[in-house]
């Protein structure tokens, strides 16, 4: 009977160690989220220009949590438009770098993220598709979010994309679940603009 109280005992132990670690890890993710956000605010207010993409798509009934689901555009950058209105040439930017990247539904009509297991955003030159960099991506727990999907922005220079007469962006997206119904969206891609 004792051997068996021990037992109790010492896998309750384990337990409470395995809750401790897990509250450590979430609180040591917080902690980095923040510093990451903080950092990504700091960069924003410095950049001297912001260029962005709009871009819609459609999330259609039926698609699957076992598959990743790929939104491919070719995105023009009006980038000689760009110089041309801000008196700039190339040799003036210093790096062009995503600060911001969130989808959103058309309208701000509420929808709830929770469906969403995994989003990459990668960048990448028409002409040469084994030049995919990855722009954004988060991947997370459910935790009832409404509204918005906002992505961690990746901290590359994006300037052999963005100054391209036109570069092509991707959107992975896993589900954790079968999609009941189509409904659109649209992603805000913004990228910091810094001059020498």
């Amino acid at each position: 009977m004792n051997k068996y109280k021990i037992a109790y005992y010492k896998n309750d132990f384990t337990s409470v160690k395995s809750v401790i670690k897990d509250k450590i890890n979430y609180s040591l993710f917080i902690t980095l989220s923040i510093l990451l956000f903080s950092s990504c605010r700091k960069e924003t207010e410095n950049a001297d220009f912001f260029l962005e993409y709009p871009l819609e798509f459609t999330i259609q009934t039926g698609a699957n949590p076992i598959l990743t689901h790929v939104f491919t555009w070719s995105v023009p950058s009006s980038w000689n438009n760009f110089l041309s209105q801000n008196n700039l040439s190339n040799t003036d930017i210093s790096s062009i770098r995503p600060v911001s990247i969130y989808i959103t539904t058309p309208f701000n009509s509420p929808i709830n993220y929770d469906f969403v297991e995994e989003a990459k955003v990668r960048i990448y030159n028409p002409n040469d598709v084994s030049s995919k960099q990855t722009i954004g991506e988060i991947y997370f727990e459910p935790t009832n979010r409404d509204i918005d999907l906002y992505l961690l922005p990746g901290l590359s220079d994006c300037n052999k994309y963005v100054m391209l007469p036109q570069f092509k962006i991707d959107l992975n997206l896993r589900f954790r679940e079968i999609i009941r119904t189509n409904t659109n969206h649209r992603m805000f891609i913004k990228f910091g603009v810094f001059k020498k």
